[in-house]
């Protein structure tokens, strides 16, 4: 059976030239068969258009990934993989002139992502049998504190607390802490990052809750919860493109938000490096860069990439 590849714009897998702040490392996992965890207590702040981000972002730098949809109350991770099969056999259907029914017939789609629906009390289990055969797992688990949750922590190499700006997402924080201390039982080694995303564009009242929320989540450092470097704003580059099956880094390079790809190239970075268990390595080199002012400073909603703020869209799930 023949392959159905991206062209421009629809997301051809190879290295990515958006590359964040550590540039030097921090690309290829060290082994594998990593299991990264995107989620947090509260339903949102954006699990679902992280994980997904993530998962391209992976693919793109050449990475075998499987992202795990274990939200079963959205779905969205499943439903974008849906829409984003459906976008590639119509783009293809047009290119090679035929119907699409026939190239649904006559071709794979080979993006490097392979997306599974499954939660509750067999999510652990099949996230064990599959996550060997791939070099990263992206699980995407909303923000609902429920079995499923917790089963995919125990076996997880790495969590990703994302965190919003708004007082809602910091009170929540503190269930995220409990949820750590009591992981910390089980896993005393397993690697926790809150991230700070949808960030408000800085500068007037406007910024305030971003200062809030990363006040609040180096409150946590005491419960062996990480404040990440990278921050992901609040851009509508990340949600239009969720429509087509896409991400910000697939969209035609002459709509393309630079900034947006930077902040998604530096986390995936972050993540690898935490993965490696090379975070504090990452984080000297990031505040090394600063410090000589290469322009990459990503950690306060804007970057220095492309000098664009926050267009204050949103990221959907």
């Amino acid at each position: 059976m023949n392959t159905v590849t991206r062209g421009e714009g629809e997301g051809s897998v190879g290295a990515s030239s958006d590359r964040g702040p550590a540039g030097a490392g921090a690309n290829n996992v060290a082994r594998a068969g990593y299991k990264v965890v995107v989620g947090g207590v509260k339903g949102g702040p954006g699990a679902s258009t992280i994980s997904v981000h993530l998962a391209v972002a992976f693919a793109r730098r050449g990475l075998r990934v499987l992202l795990v949809d274990g939200d079963e109350h959205s779905r969205s991770s499943a439903r974008w993989a849906a829409t984003r099969r459906r976008t590639a056999y119509e783009t293809a259907a047009v290119r090679l002139g035929k119907a699409v029914d026939e190239i649904e017939t006559d071709y794979d789609l080979d993006d490097g992502i392979t997306t599974i629906r499954q939660s509750g009390t067999g999510l652990r289990t099949e996230i064990a049998r599959m996550a060997p055969d791939y070099d990263l797992t992206v699980i995407d688990l909303g923000g609902h504190d429920d079995r499923g949750q917790r089963a995919a922590m125990t076996i997880a190499d790495a969590v990703l607390i994302p965190i919003g700006p708004s007082a809602f997402d910091c009170w929540t924080l503190e269930d995220d802490a409990w949820i750590a201390l009591e992981m910390r039982v089980v896993r005393e080694d397993l690697p926790m990052l809150a991230l700070l995303n949808k960030a408000e564009p800085e500068g007037g009242r406007r910024g305030a809750g971003n200062a809030k929320a990363r006040a609040a989540i180096a409150l946590l450092t005491g419960q062996g919860i990480r404040p990440a470097i990278s921050t992901l704003g609040l851009r509508t580059a990340y949600a239009r493109p969720l429509e087509q099956g896409l991400t910000a880094m697939e969209i035609p390079s002459r709509n393309r938000d630079r900034v947006a790809c930077a902040e998604v190239a530096a986390l995936a970075d972050e993540v690898v490096a935490l993965l490696n268990g090379e975070h504090d390595d990452y984080v000297a080199a990031w505040r090394s860069m600063r410090m000589q002012d290469v322009g990459t400073d990503l950690s306060g909603g804007t970057s220095g990439v492309g000098g664009s703020r926050n267009d204050a869209g949103g990221q959907g799930a």
